[in-house]
């Protein structure tokens, strides 16, 4: 009877039927798998409970990472678990491809717990350095629109660089996930780049500079009011992306696994 090659969540699982009399070498191959079975089948809980807290993360009203952080974890460490049992399985000379696909396989998916982990660690700490900023920003425009006198635009820019200055620090101290770090770098660069414009304008109003004044509005604009919502969505949404190519991969190497079962099921039938 054939070998044969289920797929759950991401993780694979071989299913080896009874074999018969299919010979010495079908049968250490069969005997190989049969041990990969045992090794794979404590893998398919951890891999879906990441799944479904990433799906859950995803949708908009679902729980956040930092609620199933723990879940995430311990799922983290049985996949670790796994993955060393399945590194310390010997193959037969006809399984040592099999092996070396299933290896990596269960390497990246160790590794896409931990990035998840990561992850849930990361999110609430980035939402929360951020949230100053919306009320922040608020406080700016309301200040401009009542403001007749440069000292009290100069003020309320002096006020914003002010807010602006702790956001920034916890920002500095934060340490990105992998597939978070351009939005952490880019979210502290625009930081910066505010709070020194703000300030030179805010500079150039009580000083009168009425030549410079113009370009200085100009840099602040740029520079742009960093919007905490948006940033947010963004992290939110390049983190979905990131973990989809992830799982995209992973299914291509699952792939890779079943066509090399049925390549030796075939040549050794």
């Amino acid at each position: 009877m054939p070998l044969r090659v289920a797929l759950a969540a991401s993780a694979v699982v071989l299913l080896v039927a009874a074999c018969g009399d299919g010979g010495a070498r079908r049968d250490a191959v069969s005997a190989y798998i049969d041990k990969v079975n045992n090794v794979q089948v404590a893998m398919r809980v951890p891999l879906i409970a990441v799944q479904k807290a990433y799906r859950d993360f995803g949708r908009k009203n679902g729980p956040t990472l930092a609620q199933i952080e723990p879940r995430l974890a311990r799922a983290e460490r049985t996949i670790q678990k796994v993955d060393r049992q399945v590194k310390a399985l010997r193959p037969p000379p006809d399984a040592q491809k099999l092996h070396a696909l299933l290896v990596r396989l269960v390497d990246e998916e160790a590794e896409v717990a931990h990035e998840v982990v990561l992850l849930a660690q990361f999110s609430p700490r980035f939402t929360a350095a951020l949230r100053p900023l919306g009320p922040a920003s608020k406080n700016l425009q309301a200040s401009f629109k009542g403001a007749k006198k440069a000292k009290t635009q100069a003020d309320a820019l002096d006020a914003y660089a002010t807010a602006v200055a702790p956001v920034l620090k916890k920002l500095r101290s934060i340490e990105a996930p992998p597939a978070f770090q351009p939005t952490l770098e880019s979210q502290r660069t625009t930081l910066a780049q505010v709070r020194t414009t703000a300030m030179q304008l805010a500079d150039g109003l009580r000083k009168n500079h009425r030549t410079a004044l113009p370009g200085l509005i100009q840099r602040f604009t740029n520079a742009g009011l960093v919007s905490q919502g948006l940033a947010a969505q963004r992290a939110r949404i390049a983190a979905i992306e990131a973990y989809n190519r992830r799982i995209a991969h992973l299914a291509a190497l699952a792939r890779q696994v079943n066509v090399e079962t049925a390549r030796l099921d075939k040549s050794l039938g």
